[in-house]
């Protein structure tokens, strides 16, 4: 991780609920574990497609209800605050989690669409138009990434 993303993660660390837990992509999640001392949704020890497709579905989402729904499914504990942290990293990755969020098990094929468009799925909405018409999450951080063009790190809270 740079610096922009382990100032974001210290504000987890210092900000929020000891059993809060940290929703993102799973790549990042043993780092997010160890550096902000929190439980995550994803990790590489849930290296299975159900689980990649479960996560991906709930970060595509395109209604913020069945996003946070989906999310809280996976953590496990239905009273911990969830906060979503979105990278850079995780917006470059946005065709792979649309891979996985469009899987048909039953074709084995998925559908990823050519274009994405920012106020269609939860992730997007959230990163590129700061949550534009939904109430369901609530923006509790920002900064931007110098590594990254400066494109923002943002953290939203499941309301």
């Amino acid at each position: 991780a740079n610096e922009a993303e382990q100032a974001a993660t210290d504000w987890i660390k210092d900000n929020t609920e000891e059993d809060a837990i940290i929703a993102s992509w799973w790549d990042n999640g043993y780092y997010y574990q160890y550096e902000a001392r929190r439980k995550t949704i994803g990790d590489g020890g849930q290296f299975d497609g159900w689980y990649f497709t479960q996560l991906a579905s709930a970060l595509m989402a395109e209604d913020p209800k069945d996003s946070a729904t989906g999310l809280r499914e996976l953590s496990g504990r239905e009273d911990s605050p969830i906060y979503l942290i979105l990278t850079p990293e995780q917006i470059k990755r946005i065709q792979v989690i649309a891979y996985y969020a469009l899987w048909d098990s039953e074709t084995g094929t998925t559908a990823v669409p050519e274009e994405m468009h920012a106020t269609k799925y939860t992730m997007t909405r959230l990163y590129f138009a700061d949550g534009e018409g939904q109430t369901v999450f609530t923006k509790v951080y920002e900064s931007t990434d110098p590594d990254n063009d400066g494109m923002p790190i943002s953290i939203w809270k499941i309301n």
